[in-house]
């Protein structure tokens, strides 16, 4: 599919308003609007007619998301994709909704079932087979014992995951329009176009009404899970009775799809009355309802908690994996012995830096003369300090690409950097000790570069700490197109504009950022520093006052005085991106430049501005809720 066929995708999905609304005014008003006011009391009657999907969800659904508009969303896929168009415009002119939803006993059950599915351990099978190939004969030993380790391991979580196996209810809905209902039926009918081997471990099912295939459990093949044999006799006994089901049934306008272990448990709902709709849990998107709503969703914080374990899962298995092997070889080996103490000092930094949220989250999305999205998540903890907006007139300047200004963020995390940089490369010494001299020179340079740049990467930490104590109010960037360019690093006027209410700390910091640079530079040869002056330094200037500082590339800039239209805020961010301004900036950086890769992103963003011209976007926190807001303008259809 084209790029031109994605950003359709895109924006017909995922789009949701405020008020049309024009202007620099637009994003004053977009920042403050991140709550659209309700008129009157929305119906179970208006809540089906808009997402007749989620009439068949039940009550007890406790994480959903739906999508409506169906039709429209296929006409624009059919338009950009011409090979595809005839079969899907068809499938839209039918179709009007699809939704998908699971209770908590669900989410409870995949948390147990995820060794099922093998999803964390690709990183570490990836590096011990690495680590084997290159270690010496004790290290060596060391890691097909831990090896043998995690693939005992592996077979224990198998073994109690499958234990009285169970997956409570999990939906999938779609509906259609008044005309759709037979290929609601062809649908319907799919199971039964698999080409099922007899004696399989799956097999066609029907019972009543419903239509489906089973997984059988006793038939499946465990041979690729490489698991020991007690642990392989103990997970088939296992599943020696599970099932797995996944039944069909037209209801009215909507197909139901039900994936369960026992298919009494699925619910097969004829009307709204108890499904989803009349639940608490869509009072905030009552809202929508009266407006042209195109997809909601909302994930409880017991699935949100199961996603967030799940991208530490991956680390934490390769940490683990690591330290063991280097206790192992320890003994005498004292370069070891601290890569073990360090890599579990990492993976806790890991963690503790690692954003998760913990309450539930949601999203919105609707149409007024734009498209909008709104997202509501858990801030863990981050924020934004209260100041003033003092640009937004320049999101509709002449020539404006990028605008973005904030308030100060707060609450993020302080890193010891150089603490951090001495633990990397305990890990480094700890792993050149257990391998064969012949692989040790690549290690040895890396450790030796990271050595020689540490003191710039803790000047530049220093620096930025001392940065956020200095700024004040707001932060502000604009790019603006410059067709006047000669040479590729003045494609656009860029500008960065920070007020400042600590002029010793601003200070400090910049001594600690030339520090940094200095480091750096000093360990570069006479050809890169010539280059990094040609491309970087020769188009760099800074302008200072009492109260503001301003980083440009020399074609213009901000001003160093705010404007008399700046805003107070509570705190938060507001940015506007034009499509068709960032279409000519990467042109005219490519016409200067000449190399594929810039050629690549101009037409990137060229196919992009066939479709949006702008894209806008908020965001603030309140009571410890993110909230962000876009708006997407799509272009005007001759």
């Amino acid at each position: 599919m084209e790029v031109r066929a994605l950003v359709a995708f895109f924006w017909c999905a995922l789009v949701a308003p405020v008020a049309a609304q024009e202007a620099g005014g637009a994003l004053q008003r977009l920042y403050q609007g991140m709550e659209p006011a309700m008129t009157e009391p929305v119906t179970l009657e208006q809540r089906a007619q808009r997402f007749s999907a989620l009439g068949a969800l039940p009550a007890d659904t406790a994480s959903f998301a739906a999508v409506r508009g169906l039709g429209e969303l296929c006409s624009e896929i059919a338009g950009a994709d011409a090979a595809a168009g005839i079969p899907v415009a068809a499938m839209g002119s039918q179709l009007d909704g699809v939704a998908v939803g699971m209770s908590e006993g669900a989410v409870r059950d995949l948390q147990r079932l995820v060794p099922l599915f093998k999803a964390v351990m690709d990183a570490q099978e990836e590096i011990s087979e690495k680590w084997l190939e290159q270690a010496e004969p004790g290290a060596a030993l060391a890691v097909v014992a831990q090896q043998r380790e995690a693939q005992r391991h592996i077979g224990e979580q198998l073994v109690e995951a499958t234990k009285d196996f169970h997956l409570a209810p999990v939906y999938m809905v779609l509906s259609s329009h008044p005309d759709g209902q037979l290929l609601l039926y062809q649908l319907s009918a799919l199971p039964y176009l698999l080409p099922l081997e007899p004696g399989g471990a799956l097999e066609w099912v029907v019972q009543g009404q419903n239509r489906g295939i089973c997984l059988r459990g006793d038939k499946l093949d465990l041979s690729e899970a490489n698991l020991a044999p007690e642990h392989e006799q103990q997970v088939r006994e296992n599943l020696r009775n599970a099932r797995l089901y996944i039944m069909m049934r037209v209801l009215q306008n909507r197909l139901v799809l039900g994936m369960a272990s026992h298919p009494d448990e699925l619910k097969w709902l004829e009307n709204p009355d108890a499904s989803v709709l009349a639940t608490e849990r869509m009072k905030p998107f009552d809202p929508l309802m009266q407006r042209d709503a195109l997809a909601l969703g909302y994930a409880s914080e017991a699935l949100v908690n199961m996603r967030e374990e799940l991208n530490l899962q991956s680390y934490r298995s390769l940490a683990q994996f690591m330290g063991a092997v280097f206790t192992r070889v320890a003994g005498e080996n004292t370069a070891a012995a601290a890569a073990a103490g360090a890599i579990e000092r990492l993976m806790k930094l890991l963690e503790q830096l690692t954003p998760h949220r913990k309450g539930a989250e949601q999203f919105m999305v609707w149409k007024d003369k734009d498209f909008y999205v709104e997202l509501e998540a858990d801030a863990y903890g981050q924020s934004f300090e209260p100041g003033t907006l003092c640009h937004l007139s320049l999101a509709d300047a002449p020539g404006t690409a990028l605008y973005a200004e904030c308030t100060m963020p707060k609450g993020l995390p302080v890193v010891d950097v150089k603490t951090v940089l001495d633990d990397i490369q305990l890990v480094q010494s700890g792993f050149v000790s257990t391998v064969k001299p012949e692989f040790r020179a690549d290690v040895e340079e890396q450790k030796m570069m990271l050595g020689q740049h540490s003191p710039a990467f803790v000047h530049l930490a220093a620096g930025l700490q001392n940065l956020g104590s200095a700024l004040g109010e707001n932060v502000t960037l604009l790019v603006q197109e410059n067709a006047t360019a000669t040479v590729p690093q003045q494609a656009a006027a860029v500008s960065l504009r920070a007020s400042v209410k600590d002029a010793a700390s601003m200070a400090q910091a910049e001594q600690q950022f030339l520090a940094g640079g200095q480091v750096v530079w000093n360990l570069m040869s006479d050809r890169e520093q010539r280059d990094i002056q040609c491309e970087v330094l020769d188009y760099v200037r800074v302008g200072r006052s009492g109260d503001a500082v301003v980083l440009h590339n020399g074609v213009g800039g901000l001003s160093l005085a705010a404007p008399q239209s700046a805003v107070p805020v509570e705190g938060g961010l507001v940015f506007s991106l034009h499509l068709p301004e960032l279409t000519h900036v990467l042109t005219t950086f490519h016409r200067l430049d000449g190399t594929d890769k810039t050629r690549k992103y101009a037409q990137i963003t060229d196919d992009a501005a066939l479709e949006l011209k702008r894209i806008d976007g908020a965001a603030r926190v309140t009571n410890g809720r993110l909230r962000m807001r876009f708006r997407l303008s799509p272009v005007e259809k001759k």
